[in-house]
């Protein structure tokens, strides 16, 4: 009986450990997605994050997402797994630093002046202060904004009338300023448009359809010397105009509203909202476009591993102003937009948001079990000698599928966003995707100067001919110097500095050539300081010199070091050195009798 009881027991013990064992596998299997946030300042990341059953963990664990406000760097994204993804692109900064923007911006505008026309006039000083000197020289000032390179939140942010309040020293962008906004109640403003990215090959964009319209808080007039400091009226940062005190937190007809407000606003007026929108999605698009190439290099350079699972997205901040004639200008693009929820208005347009971004980025349970399933298949196949080519093909296939199901994914996820790239005119868009080299072929500048050469060796090829046929009608003693001189051309040429040789085919002309005697048969014989003159003038190497020359140049030197010794330079330069303890051996040896005088 005791035995029988005792089996029983320990059945029983038996059955509950099995359970339990099969408990803690269900909770392994339902294991919810982790996201780091440790460099990341903002809250509602965070909020939204754990809304969605999301756990936040430190850097050190392991992540599905790694949700930060700096850049990417290439270790980190050495470090990740196949499973995991980065709020952000490597080389995103070629469109996120002004300076980066600028030069991108006013290349692309040089390619495609009408194309990129929404881009107002830049210098990025010091290096373009002499074209900024040199285009500002009329009667009428120019009012320029002037930007530092880094700065956010409208730090450092200045206007000038003409160029005296602009150094040459500071590293600033330079740019002409827009002094016909389009005015609201006549105050200025600006859009604060969210784009997100969610692939760079092929490239995907959505932007949301809603936002921020930021306004002054003092009415706009043209700047002048009186008002030209007054920040609340020139500038429309909010970090600025909050403390103003005419700042209105009201979200219908404050100081900061929603898109869907201005929309209301403009059709109530009688505007195109449509035209306008399409406008400012053409801007986000070239704007993008215009740093294509090196975002799509930098990725696969880093991710070259990444064959069916995009490992990074970005969540953009464009600012967007309008002049009088609603043309939308692109002001600049935040890499890490700011999402802080000081007004109801930023938590109602920010908190959506996050939560469509989290939703159109397909991030589910299922897909690390995958990634480790095929990296172990890989391994694998690889083991037992598998054929290269049969693994790319397979990978291939693999990749075709997954993008297919993103793309299907995305579609039926938007949620308030809207996509505008790819779409049924992006063929329109192909010539500013192509390769950078074939770009620079078609500029202006290039098929100028492969003009201007043709026409030079048509002209060279002409002058040749000419010289052909005068040496064989002049006589035997003059062909001679003919001939030199048409091949120092024919050298020059191929060099490129025809203009020397022109130069110089003169003056050998003048000084050579003697004037015909009053019979007009006989030419005088070539004076040797002429000829010394010609010798110094030509291609041709000179003679070595003499021993008289050698010792007469080994004179001169000497004499010149002793006039230098005899100054106080030298004096100076040997105690300077010696005083920081610069002083070779060498230098002791040769220059030490300079510590005694």
């Amino acid at each position: 009986m005791q035995n029988s009881q005792y089996r029983r027991l320990l059945s029983k013990m038996s059955h509950d450990f099995v359970s339990q064992e099969k408990k803690k596998r269900r909770i392994r299997k339902k294991r919810s997605l982790a996201i780091c946030t440790t460099y990341c300042q903002f809250d509602i990341v965070r909020t939204v994050a754990k809304s969605l059953g999301m756990r936040d963990v430190p850097e050190t664990a392991i992540w599905d997402i790694f949700w930060t406000d700096m850049s990417v760097s290439l270790e980190r994204a050495k470090r990740m797994k196949g499973f995991q993804r980065v709020n952000h692109f490597p080389g995103m900064s070629e469109i996120c630093r002004k300076d980066l923007l600028a030069r991108n911006m006013m290349r692309m505008k040089k390619l495609f002046p009408e194309e990129y026309s929404f881009f107002p006039k830049t210098w990025i000083l010091p290096a373009d202060y002499g074209n900024l000197s040199g285009g500002s020289s009329r009667k009428i000032a120019k009012i320029f904004i002037l930007k530092p390179f880094l700065s956010s939140q409208g730090k450092g942010i200045f206007l000038s009338i003409g160029l005296k309040n602009i150094s040459y020293f500071e590293r600033m962008i330079c740019q002409k300023y827009i002094t016909k906004p389009f005015l609201i109640d006549g105050f200025k403003f600006d859009l604060r448009i969210y784009t997100l990215m969610t692939s760079c090959d092929p490239l995907r964009i959505f932007v949301y359809n809603e936002g921020l319209v930021r306004f002054a808080t003092s009415k706009y007039s043209r700047p002048s010397n009186s008002n030209i400091k007054n920040v609340y009226m020139h500038l429309t940062n909010y970090a600025v105009n909050r403390f103003s005190r005419t700042y209105i937190p009201d979200g219908e007809n404050g100081s900061k509203r929603k898109l869907s407000t201005l929309n209301k606003w403009l059709s109530n007026h009688g505007y195109d909202v449509a035209e306008l929108w399409k406008k400012i999605d053409d801007v986000i698009i070239k704007t993008i476009l215009s740093a294509y190439q090196t975002l799509k290099h930098n990725y696969w350079a880093c991710f070259s591993s990444r064959n069916n699972q995009q490992a990074c997205f970005e969540l953009l901040g464009f600012d967007i102003i309008l002049n009088y004639k609603l043309q939308p200008f692109l002001l600049e693009v935040n890499h890490s937009p700011s999402f802080g929820t000081r007004s109801d208005v930023d938590k109602d347009v920010k908190t959506s948001l996050m939560h469509d971004t989290f939703e159109i980025l397909n991030i589910n349970k299922q897909e690390r079990t995958k990634v480790e399933r095929e990296v172990k298949e890989r391994c694998k196949g690889r083991l037992q000698g598998m054929n290269g080519w049969h693994e790319k093909q397979a990978d291939m296939l693999k990749r075709q599928k997954k993008l297919k199901d993103q793309e299907k994914w995305e579609e039926e996820h938007m949620g308030n966003f809207r996509m505008i790239y790819p779409a049924s005119d992006s063929s329109k868009y192909d010539i500013f995707m192509a390769d950078e080299n074939s770009i620079l072929q078609t500029t202006i500048a290039t098929r100028s100067r492969e003009e201007a050469v043709r026409k030079e060796r048509v002209e060279n090829q002409e002058k040749g001919r000419l010289n052909a046929a005068q040496v064989k009608s002049e006589p035997q003693n003059d062909t001679m110097k003919r001939k030199e001189i048409s091949r120092i051309t024919q050298i020059a040429v191929e060099n490129g500095i025809l203009q020397k040789v022109k130069s110089l085919k003169e003056t050998a002309t003048v000084k050579i050539t003697k004037p015909e005697n009053a019979q007009g048969d006989h030419k005088e014989p070539v004076s040797p300081k002429a000829e010394e003159n010609y010798i110094k003038n030509s291609f041709e190497p000179h003679a070595l010199e003499t021993n008289v020359e050698r010792r007469a140049r080994l004179i001169a030197l000497k004499r010149r070091e002793m006039l230098i010794m005899k100054s106080e330079l030298p004096s100076l330069i040997y105690f300077s050195f010696k005083r920081h303890n610069n002083l070779t051996y060498s230098d002791k040896m040769k220059y030490g009798h300079l510590s005694e005088t």
